[in-house]
């Protein structure tokens, strides 16, 4: 199997419309089927635009409208990028950037990828032997840049000064010279075609080396040297992924076909070595998964993928195939757009759900939108926004539009759907049932109407907050059962419950509870200080969960027994040399913090425990000086529950518990 992870989550969805147990996928793409387009030249050789062979948008949220198209550029100078800003409207400006070292780092660039939006990197690739003269030698492969842009061809920008950082590129790996095309995989892993070798590469760069460095160590390279592939000089050959499925889909112009691979098989073969560089890895792949998806064709370069749909681009033509990629046995041919123009070859789908593509003979950036009439705006029917108590399987129900061929819906849990939970088109009926939802959780949802001419204007957002289940009976955990000599200023601790958002907590000198020293509701963390507890007395205490729809059982009653008053003194004592302050976070799923005060130097030792009494690690064994301290503990190796800080000193122990929670 590959060393490369993968992590998916499957929704299930039921329409009422429809008699399978999936509701019918759509795409964006179908509204140009049958329908007339319009080209609009979005930016042209006035915006620095030279033989542009690719376009990609940023897949960072807060910049989904900055458009970047890389240019084929020169032997002596490498290529260069165009950004444009607020692409397509009016307050639409554009930027030329060109790194100092680009001669080597993009030289002669046919294509790049945008990464995570998480990291805001792009690796680009380039149509180059190498750029040193030399006929033998193949030291050229894919870049790794940043496309923050106060960083990309902006620090390091020298004349090949020596011993001065080589430009703005954070990474490059040099085994895949000729290379034609570039896709995203994961974390910082592109897919290559590569032209030279006449097949597929996987690249990790892994961690990147820093901008303008040159250590390239920690590389990894997987050669798929059972998926053939052939290079048409001179013309880029596009691949895109399917992040839902692990299909890779390749232009592969040379051999006048596409292409598909099932990134997901295939097997480690032998060891390789590595020409020009030292790897960490440099291996076959055998026994993958590929096919044809359609043949016998010239000229093919472009290539994008949105929701179930594959759009290939003809740079001879400027049409533009349409393939549905949800069937079973292989994609299907649904049709062609038809540009009538000619010289296409980057091409992708805008965050307006539109074509846009690189017209590189007319040096322009072109988006492509289908004419006509557009539905009206979709209007909510229920549940109504702001329901509570909601039950599950919720159905979500919308007026039918006049106009309107099909729907297409997003269910989030935040009201800017800057992440969906279901992002489901083409569908047909007006409702939807979502059964995989949580109890006691706030959702949002709209709908848009959509047809083949365009789509009308979301609906405003609603929301619905669906009902709680019955949290489970809680577990105590701390002042042990029938425990003696606590403090009078004592932590109780109790086991996390995920379907609670909050716990009563009730603390008595009456074993009945007949009248309560503490009655405490919505505490939203499992631990409670008490105070004012009277010396040498007897409480009793328990929990219950609480959520939207239910209050759970009590937990088991215990009970513990306050410090007699000569231990008082002492305990008063242990307390005068050190004070603590709160935890935080509290719960945790990464560092946690605690801050103390020590009022006179003293040899503490600070330890982490389970609920079991094992010590999981030392923190600190030394001498602290009076004064404010604090102490950080990283819980990546803590599995979920609750621990101590146990912080021991000549005069005795303290245990402060918190909660890791993953």
């Amino acid at each position: 199997m590959r060393n490369f992870l993968r992590f998916g989550i499957i929704a299930f969805i039921f329409c009422c419309y429809t008699s399978n147990l999936f509701a019918q996928t759509g795409s964006s793409i179908d509204k140009y089927l049958g329908a007339s387009t319009k080209l609009t030249v979005i930016g042209s050789a006035s915006d620095n635009l030279a033989v542009p062979q690719d376009l990609k948008f940023s897949p960072v949220p807060s910049r989904k409208n900055e458009l970047w198209v890389v240019n084929y550029g020169d032997y002596n100078k490498g290529g260069n990028m165009v950004i444009f800003y607020d692409a397509g409207k009016p307050t639409q400006w554009s930027e030329y950037r060109h790194d100092s070292h680009s001669q080597h780092f993009m030289i002669y660039p046919t294509a790049f990828a945008m990464g995570s939006p998480d990291s805001g990197y792009f690796s680009t690739t380039g149509e180059a032997l190498n750029n040193t003269g030399d006929p033998t030698s193949t030291f050229m492969g894919p870049v790794l840049w940043d496309s923050d842009t106060t960083k990309f061809a902006r620090i390091n920008q020298n004349n090949w000064v020596n011993g001065q950082p080589l430009g703005s590129h954070i990474d490059m790996l040099h085994q895949s010279p000729y290379s034609m095309g570039i896709a995203f995989d994961t974390l910082n892993s592109y897919w290559v075609f590569d032209g030279y070798h006449g097949c597929l590469y996987l690249y990790d760069y892994q961690k990147s080396h820093g901008y303008g460095g040159d250590d390239h160590s920690d590389g990894k390279l997987l050669k798929y040297k059972e998926v053939k592939l052939k290079r048409i000089p001179n013309l880029p050959s596009h691949m895109v992924v399917d992040k839902s499925t692990g299909w890779l889909y390749i232009v592969d112009n040379g051999n006048r076909r596409i292409v598909r691979v099932d990134t997901k098989s295939g097997h480690l073969g032998n060891d390789l070595n590595a020409p020009n560089e030292t790897l960490q890895q440099y291996s076959e792949m055998v026994g993958v998964k590929w096919q044809t998806v359609d043949s016998g064709f010239t000229n093919l370069s472009g290539i994008a993928y949105s929701d179930g749909r594959l759009i290939v681009g003809n740079n001879g033509t400027g049409d533009i195939r349409v393939y549905n990629t949800m069937t079973l046995a292989k994609p299907t041919y649904l049709g062609t757009i038809q540009t009538a123009n000619p010289g296409m070859v980057g091409l992708t789908i805008g965050p307006d759900s539109n074509i846009w593509y690189v017209n590189r003979t007319k040096n322009q950036v072109v988006k492509l939108t289908p004419t006509g009439v557009a539905p009206v705006d979709a209007i909510l029917l229920s549940p109504a926004t702001g329901s509570s108590q909601v039950a599950i399987p919720a159905f979500l129900s919308w007026v039918k539009m006049t106009g309107a061929a099909s729907y297409h819906l997003q269910v989030s849990l935040r009201s800017d759907f800057s992440t969906s939970l279901l992002d489901s088109t083409g569908i047909t009926g007006t409702s939807m049932g979502f059964p995989n939802l949580n109890n006691s959780t706030t959702y949002y949802w709209h709908v848009i109407a959509k047809n083949s001419a365009g789509e009308g204007k979301w609906s405003p957002t609603w929301s619905f907050r669906t009902i709680g289940t019955k949290p489970n009976t809680i577990a105590l955990i701390s002042p042990f059962k029938s425990a003696v000599n606590i403090s009078l200023k004592p932590t109780l601790t109790w086991d996390s419950l995920i379907i609670a958002t909050g716990y009563n907590l009730q603390v008595s000198d009456h074993g009945d509870f007949s009248v309560t020293t503490v009655d405490q509701n919505n505490i939203v963390i499992p631990h409670f200080g008490l105070s004012g507890l009277t010396a040498k007395t007897q409480y009793y205490w328990r929990v219950r969960g609480l959520n939207d729809g239910a209050i759970g059982d009590w937990s088991d009653v215990w009970s513990f027994t306050t410090l007699d008053p000569a231990s008082v003194k002492e305990n008063v004592l242990i307390t005068s040399k050190i004070t603590f302050d709160e935890i935080y976070p509290n719960p945790t799923s990464g560092n946690s913090t605690i801050a103390f005060t020590i009022a006179e130097p003293i040899h503490l030792r600070i330890a982490i425990r389970d609920l079991l009494g094992n010590e999981i690690d030392v923190l600190a064994s030394e001498n602290f000086e009076s004064g404010k301290h604090s102490i950080t503990m990283n819980s990546a190796l803590l599995r979920s529950g609750t621990y101590f800080y146990q912080f021991t000193l000549d005069q005795g122990t303290f245990l402060k518990p918190f909660v890791v929670r993953k």
